[in-house]
């Protein structure tokens, strides 16, 4: 199975932007901002779970 660097709720939230037909980039970049700073920058959640044990996930 092929993994992304990004979190799969913002994915979700990324596709129903897309089905509610937004596309203004500004608005999408504000999601993806606005996650992120609710998460200390963290987007990928498998590199969080990585680091929060410990371990490097390169």
């Amino acid at each position: 199975m092929k993994c992304g660097l990004t979190c799969g709720a913002i994915t979700g939230g990324l596709m129903v932007l897309g089905d509610l037909v937004v596309e203004n980039p500004y608005v999408i970049n504000q999601f993806r901002r606005r996650i992120a700073d609710n998460h200390n920058g963290m987007t990928d959640c498998a590199a969080r779970s990585y680091l929060i044990a410990g371990r490097s996930y390169k």
